[in-house]
């Protein structure tokens, strides 16, 4: 959330303030109170260097290092191949191509390796001006093209501005005008529609430059001018110094000399303030070729003089930057050799965190496992006890029931004949019963079963009280049978 919120005030400084160096002025401001050593840092330190290369290239190139190596020490690969790029680009500007190109190089291995489309098209790019600076148009036009193509393939919503205007600067050099105004207009083009003003001042450059070879210096100079503003709104002292030369150069085409050399003296103006010897010096070439032209020749010998001057101090800085160049070469590889260090250390101390909290972790499973086992055990014994009281109380039981047992078998012939007796006793009961039942029931049954019949048939009614009569005699003859059989049963005597 920091991060985007940084970001977004980044955008804020690039686009609020129209003054260039009030924008970098709030930039540094920015990246000095931002208290964080993170990857926002290092985006505010490239941005810095990108904002300034043109104009500062020393300065550029002091952000930029930073940028690369605050971003290799907390793991930032974008943003320590993208501080490496922008250290190129400010060796590109002061003409240390070999450096340059070998920071291009180093950047370009870091995109490869976190596959960063764009950063690896950007630096296709940047390494095909290298080759344009160098002359060496055909790797030019190969790394141009592997960028367009790279572009095409990868941008998304965005257009390959760049890689159009780039080819069209190559197309130029090699003298394909037709196919460098192609690619400059398509390029200007594009930059309008996604209002991307430097990249249209480097278009229109492109085509002015490209109009005054074909001798068509009024719409060159239409081109140049508008392209001009753009730099001097920006403070782009680099591109004002490159128009004034253009410019110079046409005023001499149409023999207004005078004119050309005010504009030289502008490129000069121009070119020492970016410290851009090589335009200088082509500038004062232009001057002296002038001044030849109208045999003034004490003003051509100053200009010669001053030539021959900034020849030699550009050698001597050529070989004091080779110097410097070696040093720095030294110094970089290095901070590499430095941070590599501090990477193992920081990946060694790491990987023994990473041991320790696995022991610690194997330990804390140990102890876990233990006090699950030691619950189960605690339950298992709890268990045990409960089976080991309810098997106690089952021995007893059972000794209790063995004990009966015993006991029943010990008075088993008493209780046996006792229960014959009872049995015998019953049985006589039975028979007696039965004797009574079948002799003395019998008989009052009998006659009133008897009687009952004739009851039933027709007869008189003089018969029917008789019959009545002794009906009740022979039911009063059995309730005393009963009764006496009812008494002896409970006293438990004989029955005759």
């Amino acid at each position: 959330m920091r991060q985007i919120l940084s970001l977004f005030i980044i955008g804020l400084l690039a686009h609020e303030l129209p003054a260039q160096q009030q924008k970098i002025d709030s930039l540094e401001k920015a990246a000095a109170s931002y208290l964080f050593q993170d990857s926002v840092k290092v985006d505010l330190y490239n941005l810095i260097a990108f904002e300034v290369i043109n104009t500062n290239p020393d300065k550029g190139r002091k952000y930029a290092t930073q940028g690369y190596e605050l971003a290799k020490q907390i793991g930032y690969q974008n943003g320590y191949a993208r501080g490496l790029n922008l250290v190129g680009s400010s060796l590109l500007t002061i003409g240390e191509y070999d450096t340059a190109l070998e920071f291009y190089l180093a950047s370009l291995k870091v995109y490869e390796q976190s596959q960063y489309q764009m950063g690896i098209f950007i630096t296709y790019n940047n390494i095909g001006e290298l080759y344009e600076k160098k002359f060496q148009y055909k790797e030019a036009l190969q790394y141009h093209k592997k960028s367009l193509a790279l572009k095409n393939k990868h941008l998304r919503g965005r257009k390959p501005i760049m890689s159009y205007v780039n080819l069209g600067q190559i197309y130029y050099r090699l003298n394909y005008l037709d196919s460098a105004i192609n690619h400059f207009q398509i390029g200007e083009q594009m930059a309008k529609e996604e209002n991307r003003p430097r990249a249209i001042a480097y278009a229109q450059t492109g085509i002015g430059k490209v109009l005054a070879k074909q001798k068509d210096y009024t719409s060159a100079l239409t081109f140049l001018n508008q392209a001009n503003e753009i730099y001097q709104q920006r403070e782009d002292y680099l591109g004002m110094s490159g128009i004034a030369l253009e410019k110079a150069k046409i005023s001499i085409a149409n023999n207004q000399f005078d004119q050309s050399k005010l504009l030289v003296e502008e490129t000069i103006k121009f070119a020492d303030i970016v410290n851009a010897k090589e335009l200088k010096l082509e500038a004062l070439a232009l001057q002296y070729k002038t001044d030849s032209t109208l045999n003034d020749f004490e003003a051509a010998f100053l200009s010669m003089r001053k030539l021959h001057k900034l020849a030699s101090e550009i050698f001597d800085i050529a070989k004091e930057k080779q110097l410097q160049t070696i040093q720095a070469k030294f110094e970089f590889e290095e901070s590499q050799r430095l941070q590599d260090e501090l990477l193992k250390e920081k990946e060694t101390s790491q990987k023994i965190v990473r041991y320790q909290r696995t022991i610690i972790a194997g330990i804390a499973v140990i102890l876990l496992l233990i006090s699950i086992i030691a619950i189960l055990f605690y339950y298992q014994v709890k268990k045990q006890a409960r089976l080991n009281r309810l098997l106690k109380d089952k021995n007893r039981e059972i000794k209790e029931k063995a004990l009966e047992l015993e006991i029943l078998n010990n008075n088993l012939e008493q209780i046996v004949e006792e229960r014959t007796s009872v049995i015998q006793k019953k049985d006589v009961k039975l028979k007696e019963y039965s004797f009574l039942n079948a002799h003395i029931v019998r008989g009052p049954l009998a006659n009133i079963l008897g009687l009952t019949k004739l009851l039933k048939g027709d007869m008189e009614e003089n018969e029917k009280r008789e019959m009545i009569d002794h009906l009740y005699y022979s039911a009063d003859k059995l309730d005393d049978v009963l009764t006496d059989i009812k008494k002896k049963l409970e006293k438990g005597e004989m029955i005759n």
